[in-house]
This record gives C-alpha cells, structure tokens and sequence, in this order.
C-alpha cells in the first residue's frame, strides 16, 4: 500500500509536467483529453507566417495515492529501581570485670564486680617448689585466660615467714572464671573463712576439673601457716608430709581437708593481686 501511494504521487506530477512541455515547443497543436486529466482546447488566430495556434491546457488533477503509516513501535526498556539494603549490624556487649579499680577484661555473662581472681593450676608440682617459682607458674598459666594484666599472681602457699594470708589479701570479692562467667568464690571478708560460695575447680581457661584434686596449700582456713608443710615447701621427701585443700570444697577443706607426704604431685591454687600503681 505504501508503494503504491508513492508511485501514484510520481505519474500525477509526470503527466502535468508534460503537458506543460507539449504547449511550450508545439505551438498550435493541442492535447488531447488525457486519462486523469480535463479537456485540452486549441484557439488559434490568423497570422501572416501562417496559423499560430497557441492551445490551453487544463491539465489533470494530480491525485496522491493513500500513504499508509508504518506502525510505531516504542520500546521502553525496563527500568530498576535498585535499593540497597542498609544492614545494621548488632552490637554485642561483653561482661565488664573490674579488678581492683587497675581495669578490666571482657567476657561472656553477668557483670560482677571482682577485684580479685583465682584458679587451679593446671600444673602439679612438687612442695619443695619455692614460693618465687609457683608464683611464676601461676602467672604463665594466667596468661590462658581472660584475666586483667595488671595483676599479679601468687600461689596459695605458706611458710613460717610468709604465711598465705599476710602476701594474699583481698580487698574486694574473690571470682573464678567457669568458661562463661566470673562466678564470685568468696566475699571480702570470707576470703580466709570457711564459708565460700563456690569451690575452685576451674583451670585458668575456665575449663571444669571434674576430678577432685588434692591441692598444696601449707595453710590453715584463716590464712595462718600450717605446721605440716613439707618444710616451708624446700622438701621432696617422702618422710615430710605437707597441708592440702580440696578443689571440691566450699568450707574449711577447701584449704586445709588432710596432710600428705611431700614426695607427691599436686597442683595449686592462684591468686590475682592488683599492682601497685607507680
């Protein structure tokens, strides 16, 4: 359709320019009706060289053929509309255990105000040990756990010069590390007593000893140096014996439960004190 229309629109302009052209160099010839066109006619006057016949011309009507308008495709690509999610990450709160107003360290659980810490050693010693070498065993072990650094760290020993309770002295609650929290052992003032709150038979790491162990102690429940231990603990020998605690004990045994011979392997309790503060 759209071709036609075209070739239409040419033969119409065609035949009019034609026309146009047979009058111009014909002279008094006329047209003839053309198929699309109206009725030519020829009136020509006398002249001395002859007719002159100058002829008019109604050309035909030129006739346009039907366009036909190709449809219009309007393609409108796809739009996205892309959000971007805004997380918002969670915020976990750790415990916060004070030692002694030194600083803290983070765990997992309730918030307990400690100012001190101990645990059971992981390592069995000898009593002839110096009080010096299981002081230093204690704060290796420490290192194993989530304990402030700015502590020190003894071990629960006595000897007629340094009985436990004049180097260990707390001035706050005594707290143990059970893996998940800092569950409190004995308060201030229950320290050196019969009464505590909980046994100490967590490793430094927080890890159970579900084993009742028999712990070197040389000490009696208020802190004073008990007379059997394994001679201020410079003895192996299996005639000396020394004073032991149960890690199974909430009273008195906790500390002192029996005596055994100094040729034997146990471990020992540590505890944390604050550093001075220079």
């Amino acid at each position: 359709m759209m071709r036609f229309g075209l070739l239409g629109g040419m033969f119409a302009g065609g035949c009019a320019l034609v026309a146009c052209q047979a009058i111009s160099g014909l002279g008094g010839f006329g047209l003839q009706p053309g198929a699309g066109g109206g009725v030519s006619s020829a009136n020509g006057g006398p002249s001395a060289g002859g007719a002159t016949t100058t002829g008019s011309s109604q050309g035909g009507t030129a006739q346009v053929g039907p366009g036909v308008t190709g449809p219009t495709t309007s393609v409108t690509g796809p739009t996205t509309d892309v959000t971007g999610t805004t997380t918002t990450g969670t915020t976990t709160t750790g415990t916060t255990v004070t030692s002694g107003g030194i600083g803290g360290s983070s765990g997992t659980g309730s918030v307990v105000d400690c100012a001190h810490f101990v645990f059971l050693s992981e390592a069995f010693i000898y009593p002839q040990t110096s009080l010096a070498e299981a002081d230093v065993k204690c704060a290796n072990e420490a290192a194993k756990g989530p304990f402030p650094l700015k502590v020190k760290w003894l071990a629960v020993l006595s000897t007629v010069a340094a009985p436990a309770g004049s180097r260990i002295i707390p001035s706050g609650d005594v707290c143990m590390y059970d893996g998940n929290n800092y569950a409190t052992v004995a308060t201030k003032n229950f320290w050196w007593s019969t009464t505590h709150q909980s046994p100490i038979d967590h490793r430094a790491n927080g890890v159970y000893d579900n084993f009742p162990e028999i712990v070197w102690t040389g000490t009696n429940p208020d802190g004073s140096t008990n007379g059997e231990n394994c001679k201020d603990f410079s003895s192996n020998d299996g005639a000396d014996k020394g004073r032991m605690g149960s890690s199974f004990a909430a009273n008195g045994d906790w500390v002192s439960t029996g005596s055994f011979f100094c040729n034997g392997l146990h471990p020992i309790y540590c505890f944390s004190m604050p550093m001075a503060v220079k």
